[in-house]
């Protein structure tokens, strides 16, 4: 999370918790004692201010923990697609997604839904996974594209003939896949 971002959202939290300051106090403020509705109005922004704080950072740690595991996905497997009749290959130990290296090699500069109708996918732990879009959706016009085009990537990329095969992940990466085609040995000639 970008520090402009966590800023805002510990700005915005200490906001909340002075707004229910002030209708605490406010509330308070209608008893005969002038005195306690002040103590407890300012313990409140006090209050507010450090619980927010607290909120705030172990919200951030929480962002940056996500952001961590992500990168160190990112890092750890090796990104291909499928550009028109031509397979690009990532560089290894990138940290970047789909999108961003679409956006780093330039890719997007003509067409911002790039991502949504090309074939992409990933090789992490002797899995191959393909999908199209965001959704990690999987027409059948893509399977047949990453399966004609198979052998190729596995040329490209030095797979084994026993890395397997999946459509998908469906949800999330590494939550599963929408099929199962086999392994690369059995589905290349």
């Amino acid at each position: 999370m970008s520090e402009n971002r966590s800023f805002k959202l510990w700005f915005g939290l200490c906001l909340v918790f002075l707004m229910l300051a002030l209708v605490f106090g406010f509330s308070v403020g209608g008893s005969t004692n002038k005195n306690l509705a002040l103590t407890l109005f300012g313990s409140s922004i006090i209050g507010a201010v450090v619980f927010g704080g607290l909120f705030w950072k172990c919200f951030n740690d929480y962002l940056n923990a996500d952001e961590a595991k992500d990168e160190a996905f990112h890092r750890r497997r090796r990104m291909f697609c499928i550009i028109g009749d031509e397979v690009k290959i990532a560089p290894e130990g990138v940290p970047w997604s789909h999108s961003q290296w679409f956006a780093q090699e330039d890719w997007t500069q003509g067409d911002r839904n790039l991502i949504e109708h090309v074939v992409r996918g990933f090789v992490l732990d002797d899995n191959l996974w393909f999908y199209v879009g965001l959704n990690f959706v999987v027409p059948d016009w893509a399977e047949r594209i990453m399966l004609a085009k198979l052998g190729e990537v596995a040329d490209l990329l030095k797979l084994s003939d026993f890395t397997k095969v999946h459509a998908g992940p469906k949800d999330r990466i590494g939550e599963g896949t929408h099929k199962y085609y086999g392994r690369v040995g059995d589905l290349t000639d």
